[in-house]
């Protein structure tokens, strides 16, 4: 579990919008199982904002948050004119990713024993991530974007109905799928960058390399050939994908997790080659 606060200033022509939008994120919140408190502070005209839970539903309801508030504010019939409401609805935004940045640089740290103590397992032998963000400062030139491209599915797939408590309609088979290739893709790629194997070697045995060196534990590693199988079936014959969280969710979390595992261990390489 972590937490952060924040503060953002209104004015009194906004100060319906502002609640609106604060009540609005708080039933949001609920949804990702997180706790969302707020207070006002008439003195200095601003909003004391509390929000608590997984790091990682914290990340996933800012995605949300970052589409739905400015479609509100939008919308809302005051302030006039429109440039006071939208800019009500950035401040708001505004605090909460910063105060979302602090955590997670926060949490991104802790010691590895106590990450283990905060970040309840899924198995006996495996932990989900506590963050679905990678550490920007760990990530080479060459991988920006396809693990930011990463981060953006882990949000959706977060976001997505069984997950999120039915927030959207009914979601397509394909955006499934997709989460399903790009967790493929996401760990295909870091597997090759932290291992660089011999040209041919396949998914399933850069995996199971992995888990020699002892990379990645056995229920790690098991978790992602269930997700290369997973989506062999997907691609190549045709079967859907599981939509549901209780069969998904333990491979995309796994994918998340050992994906950060193998970015520390390609930074860890690049740092030795950089102080050789």
């Amino acid at each position: 579990m972590a937490g952060f606060d924040f503060t953002f200033e209104y004015e009194n022509a906004a100060l319906e919008l502002v609640r609106r939008l604060l009540h609005h994120s708080q039933r949001r919140a609920l949804y990702f199982d997180l706790e969302f408190h707020y207070r006002i502070n008439r003195e200095h005209q601003e909003y004391v904002v509390i929000v608590d839970g997984r790091l990682r539903s914290m990340q996933a309801l800012g995605a949300r948050l970052w589409i739905e508030v400015p479609l509100l504010a939008e919308w809302h019939p005051r302030p006039k004119p429109a440039w006071r409401r939208t800019d009500a609805g950035f401040w708001f935004l505004e605090g909460y990713a910063e105060g979302l940045r602090d955590i997670t640089a926060h949490v991104r740290y802790l010691p590895k024993v106590l990450k283990r103590m905060v970040v309840p397992e899924l198995a006996d032998d495996w932990y989900a991530p506590e963050s679905i963000v990678f550490d920007p400062d760990l990530m080479p030139s060459h991988l920006v974007v396809p693990l930011r491209t990463f981060q953006a599915v882990l949000a959706l797939y977060l976001n997505l109905p069984e997950n999120a408590a039915g927030l959207w309609p009914p979601v397509n088979q394909i955006e499934v799928e997709l989460v399903v290739e790009e967790c493929h893709t996401a760990t295909e790629l870091l597997l090759r960058n932290a291992l660089q194997p011999k040209a041919g070697q396949s998914y399933a045995q850069m995996v199971d390399d992995a888990h020699r060196r002892r990379w990645l534990n056995r229920g790690q590693r098991d978790y992602l050939i269930a997700l290369k199988e997973l989506r062999k079936r997907v691609k190549h014959y045709g079967q859907g994908a599981p939509r549901f969280s209780s069969e998904l969710l333990p491979m995309v979390m796994n994918a998340a997790a050992c994906s950060h595992l193998l970015l520390e261990r390609i930074a860890g390489r690049t740092m030795k080659h950089a102080n050789a």
